[in-house]
């Protein structure tokens, strides 16, 4: 096997490891398997040896579920038929990034009501529910009937360290070429997305406990997930019955950690 060669199954294996890495968070995510997914991903972060997203492997949230609380009564006071909400989204966005008067950097999330009338959550099975998150555009996306956004406290160091990378950086799709033309893979590009499958386990683990405190006038379902590429899976949780709860989702094997150039 040629030297070009071998970097060309390195890339396939860096794709393969990305691709499998999702799909294992994704599962232990909805199996609420929190604890395990970040110590499975921060040890392969450690194993790096990159410092670049260091800020991932302590990340923690640790802001009120009030914020979240008074955010979602504010925005649902302004709408015209707040009985007719039957939804809400809460996304981890880029769009939600603020920096305060000394130059701080926060991570938030945009809040977003849906009304029965773009989609009939209430009677829609799990199935179509889920085909919708996973879809290219769901039947809801961008016909909410009000949104605003939050900080959320933990999130700023990473999102700092994201925003350094992605400012000193000409290529962000991993793909490096060499003096002589080679395609090889970029070490760095590898720590950055299992630095975003830590923040999706921390974000979700959040959210998490976030739905099952809460308490809503009617059935509702809450749409988890993010926009603007901050890779975290899309799950949804549906609320106001006597317990909040998600499909679970069958084992999948165990990734190959061949995430190595």
């Amino acid at each position: 096997m040629t030297d070009a060669n071998s970097r060309q199954v390195a890339l396939q294996n860096l794709r393969d490891f990305q691709e499998m890495s999702y799909a294992d968070v994704y599962a232990l995510i909805r199996q609420k398997r929190f604890g395990e997914a970040k110590t499975k991903y921060a040890a392969v972060l450690k194993s790096m040896g990159i410092e670049l997203f260091s800020a991932a492997l302590t990340v923690n949230i640790t802001s009120s579920h009030d914020v979240l609380l008074e955010c979602m009564s504010t925005i649902a006071s302004s709408v015209s038929e707040p009985e007719k909400i039957r939804a809400v989204g809460f996304d981890l966005s880029t769009h939600a990034i603020q920096h305060d008067q000394n130059g701080k950097l926060s991570q938030g999330i945009e809040v977003s009501l849906y009304s029965e009338d773009v989609y009939d959550f209430s009677n829609a099975s799990d199935e179509q529910i889920q085909m919708q998150c996973e879809s290219t555009a769901s039947e809801w996306q961008g016909c909410f009937m009000e949104i605003d956004s939050v900080a959320l406290d933990g999130l700023g160091q990473i999102a700092q360290q994201f925003q350094d990378y992605e400012k000193n950086q000409n290529n962000l799709q991993g793909i490096i070429e060499n003096e002589g033309g080679a395609v090889i893979v970029d070490p760095n590009a590898i720590a950055r997305h299992v630095a975003k499958l830590l923040v999706a386990i921390e974000y979700h683990r959040y959210m998490a406990e976030f739905v099952a405190e809460v308490e809503v006038p009617s059935q509702m379902v809450f749409i988890i997930g993010e926009h603007d590429e901050i890779e975290v899976p899309i799950v949804f949780y549906r609320v106001g019955e006597q317990d909040a709860y998600i499909a679970e989702q069958p084992e999948i094997p165990a990734v190959q950690q061949n995430y190595h150039t």
